[in-house]
């Protein structure tokens, strides 16, 4: 089986089968060089909110947006090394900044952190919170975005790694897996989420293995009030943690892949 997305320029491979999706082509790509992988970037954190006080360039693809709603007001890069939570600010930015879309952002003057819910780094601002501590917030406007944020071409091909739960490590969090082989417990019963219902739902998947996974999905995502399916199932998404637990953010029903049935 394949899956990949076809985005332009061949910066980024990742390694497995795929399914494939097309973008439409942009002719107008502005290629860069970055200095340093989101992989390396990452290291620079110590455990403290790290705002950067060096013009570092960082590049890589978006993998979700805001599209279906259950995403909001950010778009996640991946540069095959690693993934991270570009904290935007704006709405609708999937018009912006679709998935397949070739990124490069300069960090000066942007700030770091590690989402200790998630397990996923965000990029965004500094804020100060009451206890004097800083944290990231929502860049927030567009002409601040604009001077951080190139987007170059589109009609590349990026490869979705697809893995077991039990192949799943934290080096991964933030980026975009296909988890092969999992069902839901209520598969057909239940919806992905509450419409409207005010929180966000955690559906357990496992596989023949034993092994869990939670797959979460907005009550704002537009497929909230849809059916689960039934069977065997390879699910995309986002990587990230509930707890101890790895759990999978989806882009939308595209990322459902029904692959056999009880």
């Amino acid at each position: 089986m394949k899956r990949l997305i076809i985005i332009g320029i061949g910066l980024l491979l990742l390694g497995g089968c795929t399914r494939t999706y097309f973008t439409p082509p942009d002719l107008t790509p502005h290629l860069q060089e970055p200095t340093m992988t989101l992989r390396e970037m990452q290291a620079l954190w110590r455990g403290e909110t790290l705002t950067f006080t060096d013009a570092y360039l960082i590049g890589g693809v978006v993998t979700a947006s805001d599209a279906s709603g259950n995403f909001y007001r950010t778009f996640f890069l991946d540069d095959t090394t690693g993934g991270v939570e570009v904290m935007a600010g704006l709405y609708d930015l999937h018009t912006l900044y679709p998935v397949g879309r070739v990124v490069y952002i300069n960090l000066k003057g942007l700030t770091l952190t590690l989402n200790e819910e998630t397990g996923v780094f965000q990029l965004g601002i500094a804020k100060q919170t009451s206890n004097g501590t800083l944290s990231v917030d929502y860049i927030g406007h567009s002409a601040l975005i604009d001077r951080h944020v190139t987007r170059a071409g589109m009609n590349y091909e990026f490869r979705i790694p697809e893995l077991s739960i039990g192949d799943l490590t934290d080096a991964r969090l933030g980026q975009l897996i296909t988890i092969q082989g999992v069902r839901f417990g209520l598969g057909g019963e239940e919806t992905w989420a509450t419409l409207g219902g005010g929180a966000t739902k955690e559906l357990l998947a496992t596989d023949d293995t034993g092994h869990r996974i939670y797959i979460t999905t907005s009550d704002y995502a537009d497929f909230a009030g849809e059916t689960t399916p039934t069977g065997t199932l390879d699910i995309t998404g986002i990587l990230t943690k509930q707890g101890k637990n790895y759990a999978l953010k989806m882009r939308d029903l595209r990322d459902v892949f029904t692959i056999g049935s009880f």
